[in-house]
């Protein structure tokens, strides 16, 4: 009894670790690509405000944004594979508009101690395939001073571990922010009008940035150079070359909430070595566009197998086999394929990099997920460039299409002559269905 039970710890020893290495890891880098961060073994990644409601009633921002001066509850959930309970605490890093960490000292940004202990629940896994923690930290907004750009960092008590790091918003509510999409057969153009009464800002090229993105996407955050009319009340940004996106195309849909059911995408289900494999119907670029409805590259954790509000501890986790076929031969000589979304932690990394298969002519991946329901596209770009490249884009894989449903957030940040640092000044939320367009003259 004794031998088989220590041979059962050593098999899932062993399968921890090799489970841990199909989970995303995102190393830091410059601007705003790299700033989510995942140690090795942590998986499945959520950062909600308490008041957001259920992805299934209404759509929950990809983008976590609070109000300076009001006490917001936020929770950051994950999950690490294999692992033992731990004391976690968390800290804030204040940034400046792109994302680096910017010269407030720790008492000019936050109120008391920025080490806060205490505030985390850990849950073991029940009865999956892969055992895991979940944990749910509480994190609060009261002790922040200053608006601008945050980093929430989670680490282990015992050894100061770096777990997981995400960004956040702080914003002033300072201005209001019209906006509207010029939508065109292939690209959307954002338009964007800060109505600030009395703004008394001399020169916006030097003092003022508008940030836009599309999505989650934090990696292809685009900032308008210089704005169009500065009025006494306004400023206008139109027709910026900058703010033009690639509409894209509606999302894919990975379907893994039941082990027994084949679920949207699912060419078949498998249980080898102590572990499910969902492998997927090989995925091709769009003939044209079609519309369907989709979560924005967000996830939603579910599992029909077992009871529905049990699912972030008795969800299993599965390997994702993807095969995507590029319309243009050439691309598995001339660029890197990634896979994007929530489950993949949204940037570009070595973890959701696509392999190339010559002889197939197409590109072959995989990635860990927990069950439920993920949305996820292929971005593609060239070869050999550095991590301060471009983002990825999805014209090559996806195709173009201005009809496309897109959210888009705006940030608006201002640095006054003698201030030291950036304010955020004010923040927007743009759906290119569900928001009206603003007339913007």
């Amino acid at each position: 009894m004794k031998t088989e039970y220590l041979k059962k710890i050593f098999l899932n020893g062993l399968l921890a670790v090799a489970l841990a290495l199909l989970i995303p890891h995102v190393a830091s880098a410059s601007g705003a690509a790299g700033v989510a961060y995942r140690a090795s073994g942590v998986a499945t990644v959520e950062f909600r405000r308490d008041d957001a409601s259920d992805r299934t009633q209404t759509r929950v921002p990809a983008c976590v944004i609070c109000h300076l001066g009001q006490a917001e509850g936020l929770t950051l959930s994950f999950d690490v594979i294999g692992g033992n309970v731990e004391s976690l605490y968390y800290d804030f890093v204040h940034c400046d508009a792109d994302w680096q960490q910017s010269d407030l000292m720790e008492m000019e940004f936050v109120e008391g101690f920025n080490r806060i202990y205490g505030t985390e629940k850990a849950s073991l896994s029940f009865n999956t395939t892969t055992a895991y923690v979940h944990y749910d930290v509480a994190i609060s907004t009261a002790p922040l001073l200053a608006s601008g750009n945050y980093i929430i960092e989670v680490r282990q008590s015992s050894d100061d571990a770096l777990l997981v790091r995400e960004p956040m918003l702080m914003t002033e509510d300072a201005c209001g922010i019209a906006s509207r999409v010029i939508k065109g057969d292939a690209m959307q153009e954002v338009e964007v009008q800060v109505q600030w009464p009395g703004h008394g800002i001399t020169s916006p090229e030097t003092q003022m940035k508008v940030v836009v993105w599309q999505n989650g996407r934090i990696d292809d955050m685009r900032c308008a150079e210089s704005p169009t009319f500065v009025r006494r009340d306004d400023i206008t940004y139109t027709h910026c070359d900058e703010l033009t996106f690639c509409g894209g195309t509606e999302w894919r849909w990975l379907d893994t909430r039941s082990i027994r059911l084949i679920g949207i995408s699912d060419s078949r289900v498998e249980f080898i070595s102590g572990v499910y494999h969902y492998t997927m119907a090989q995925d091709e670029p769009p003939r044209a566009y079609t519309y369907r409805e989709d979560f924005n590259g967000g996830s939603w954790i579910e599992t029909r197998d077992r009871r529905y509000d049990e699912a972030q501890t008795v969800a299993d986790y599965a390997v994702a086999h993807y095969t995507f076929a590029p319309e243009d031969p050439t691309l598995i000589q001339t660029s890197e394929v990634y896979i994007l979304g929530d489950a993949t932690g949204w940037e570009p990394s070595a973890a959701n990099r696509l392999e190339p298969d010559a002889r197939a002519i197409a590109f072959n991946g995989q990635h860990l997920v927990k069950q439920g329901l993920h949305n996820y596209l292929f971005a593609a770009r060239p070869k050999g460039r550095k991590k301060s490249s471009p983002a990825p884009q999805m014209t090559e894989t996806e195709g173009c299409y201005g009809e496309t449903e897109n959210d888009y957030y705006i940030a608006v940040y201002v640095r006054r002559p003698g201030e030291t640092y950036d304010h955020l000044v004010a923040t927007k939320w743009h759906n290119t269905l569900r928001s009206r367009d603003a007339f913007i003259y």
